[in-house]
């Protein structure tokens, strides 16, 4: 892809909306490439106008304004939609976000897990005063947060309560409000993990009820993603999609291993839209996920304090569960450390240079234990919720996650559609216009007139994702150019300077 500048250059936008401060903004051309606006819709040539910030015009391709202060010159190349990553974690304000922008990510959504955006457990800052601190020191990508129903379960004094009394269901309802007034497009849940596990499906609809009023979606990590379980756990949030559009997030089968159960659960969510809840998942194209090691826990164990009571009272029970659980989960060698002074070994590593049973390893990590990569997924049977063109792409990853998926999710799904033949364009569609619907986005996700120009170019045959286990922060190949809102923030592998915006729902960005 080659670029040619002409005339006076960039020019800076006039305030206010008429006509000649329009005309004042930058002019600029992309040509020769083939567009993917979206939609589904099979790829055409077209040629791009951007006036500043948004689409100007889509047109055909022999049509070049006279004097366009930048043209970008395309050819062979995919021009499509910035790609809008559903479920995203990391803290603009604690790093950049870079790994999500050299995948073509231009939108990130945080705040998942049931965890708000920032130190919330205690005392921390209100989710505005984060919104206005991203947007004060900036961000390489756009950032649209979620309310934490975990946060907010804690803030209100329910905490690990089986049941909230009316006066925290009602502080955690208040705050809930106050973030969804402050731009929130909806609320997360974190329904395996504490404090969700304790929250009964009374309170989660009470709560969705609120969601839907403003418009927004629930995000639920599922109560469970066990292979006899998951069925259940769908239920259960399509019980909550009476009130709210709903969304299962990181969509997978624990110990599946047939894919026709995963095209059952995709049939189940059709099923459920049919009758009118809006219902919808994400997935990543990895066979592993990520998270401690308290996913070997058993159910008597819930928080330090209970763990610890386990080990004094329980110890030889707990110790035989969680051996019990390390052999179902795939053995010792299935779980790869990914935090922390071991990482980048096996849990079965780590127990044979210790001198220890992997379950005695488990232990002494203490409560929680690193992060580690748990490969527990059949890939056969995810490759399903990867290409049915109903799912978006989350890639559940951070800049600090020793993960391949936090740094190539994006082109290895372009990658696996291409290796399976399948269309481009439905790819694309997966990770923007239906992302882009999902989250409640406007005027993102789409290459149309009036759209913000929010934009990838990427070479179809070339992009890679190239991360691995051993070297999982590897930079992804084929990603030619990215532009948030018409400014360049990517060119040929080069960062520009950060020019995301924090995203309001219903609000203006910042």
């Amino acid at each position: 892809m080659s670029r040619r500048t002409f005339g006076a250059g960039v020019l800076a936008a006039l305030a206010g909306g008429s006509a000649l401060a329009m005309q004042s903004e930058p002019l600029t051309v992309i040509s020769g490439g083939r567009i993917a606006d979206g939609s589904g819709g099979p790829l055409r040539d077209a040629t791009i106008v951007v006036r500043g910030r948004r689409i100007l015009h889509v047109r055909d391709p022999r049509h070049v304004p006279e004097t366009p202060d930048r043209v970008i010159d395309a050819t062979g190349m995919i021009v499509a939609p910035g790609f809008i990553d559903l479920h995203a974690h990391g803290d603009p304000l604690e790093g950049p976000q870079l790994a999500s922008l050299r995948q073509g990510v231009t939108t990130i959504v945080v705040g998942q897990d049931g965890r708000t955006p920032g130190p919330f457990f205690d005392d921390g800052i209100t989710l505005p005063q984060w919104m206005q601190r991203v947007a004060a020191q900036g961000s390489h990508v756009h950032v649209a947060a979620l309310s934490g129903h975990g946060t907010n379960r804690m803030r209100s004094g329910a905490k690990f309560a089986l049941q909230a009394t009316p006066q925290q269901l009602g502080a955690a309802i208040a705050l809930l409000r106050e973030d969804m007034a402050a731009g929130a497009f909806g609320m997360s849940t974190a329904l395996e993990y504490e404090p969700g596990r304790f929250t009964p499906l009374d309170e989660l609809v009470e709560l969705a009820e609120i969601v839907g009023a403003g418009g927004g979606v629930v995000m639920s990590h599922l109560r469970s993603e066990d292979s006899d379980r998951i069925d259940g756990s769908i239920d259960e949030l399509i019980a909550q999609g009476r009130k709210a559009r709903v969304h299962a997030s990181h969509l997978k089968i624990v110990y599946g291993h047939d894919p026709l159960q995963a095209v059952r659960i995709i049939e189940k969510l059709r099923g459920a839209r049919r009758r009118g809840v809006k219902v919808t998942a994400d997935a990543y194209p990895y066979n592993a996920g990520f998270g401690n090691l308290a996913l070997l826990y058993p159910d008597w164990i819930s928080d330090a304090r209970t763990w610890d009571t386990a080990l004094a009272t329980r110890r030889e029970e707990t110790m035989s569960y969680i051996a019990a659980r390390i052999e179902r989960r795939g053995t010792a060698d299935a779980i790869l450390i990914g935090t922390g002074p071991d990482a980048g070994k096996t849990l079965s590593q780590v127990g044979s240079e210790k001198g220890v049973s992997a379950a005695q390893a488990v232990i002494d990590y203490g409560y929680g234990g690193p992060g580690a990569a748990h490969f527990i997924i059949d890939a056969k049977v995810q490759e399903v919720f990867i290409i049915a063109p109903d799912t978006g792409v989350g890639s559940d990853g951070a800049p600090s996650m020793r993960h391949p998926r936090a740094f190539g999710t994006f082109p290895r799904a372009l990658q696996t559609f291409r290796e399976r033949g399948l269309p481009t364009e439905r790819a694309v569609h997966k990770m923007t216009g239906l992302a882009a619907d999902i989250i409640g986005l406007e005027d993102r996700g789409v290459i149309r007139s009036g759209a913000m120009a929010d934009l990838v170019i990427f070479d179809p045959i070339k992009v890679n994702d190239n991360a691995t286990w051993s070297a999982p922060d590897t930079t992804p190949s084929g990603i030619a150019m990215v532009m948030l809102e018409g400014s360049v923030a990517l060119d040929q592998g080069r960062e520009g300077p950060p020019c995301g915006r924090v995203l309001r729902k219903g609000l203006p960005s910042l």
